[in-house]
């Protein structure tokens, strides 16, 4: 009878320690710096330094002039997909504002993002460019 105890126990806690180590897990990516800041338009470097569980699939930059966090539910890049470096250009931006950015990269499992960082867009110098149509 001990003898069957001690089988479970190693059984149920060997259960355990599989399904632990099977946790599913968001990409984790870097916002690392913005350069070419403008009146209308800002370049992002960004980093996914891990793709999780599962391979990244959509990686890009969300913004916002309203949040500090911005999500992938409001303004966004789409720029590929897969682990490393990327550079991201957002345009169409208000001269004279406050962005805050950050990386994203989303698997099977969910989105993780990057810290944000925030710029301020310079004064008019002209009209805006077109750049075509963003997601939304």
């Amino acid at each position: 009878m001990k003898s069957t105890k001690v089988k479970l126990t190693a059984f149920l806690t060997g259960l355990i320690i599989v399904l632990l180590s099977c946790e599913k897990v968001v990409p984790t990516v870097l916002t690392t710096e913005i350069t070419n800041v403008n009146d209308y338009s800002a370049t992002i470097d960004c980093t996914v330094t891990d793709e999780g569980s599962e391979p990244v699939i959509e990686r890009g930059v969300c913004w916002s002039s309203m949040y500090e966090s911005p999500t992938i539910n409001g303004f966004r890049t789409i720029d590929g997909k897969g682990a490393g470096a990327f550079t991201s250009n957002i345009y169409n931006l208000n001269p004279e504002t406050i962005y805050c950015v950050r990386a994203y990269a989303t698997n099977s499992i969910g989105t993780g993002y990057g810290d944000s960082l925030c710029f301020k867009t310079s004064p008019p110098i002209g009209d805006p460019p077109n750049q075509g149509i963003l997601k939304k």
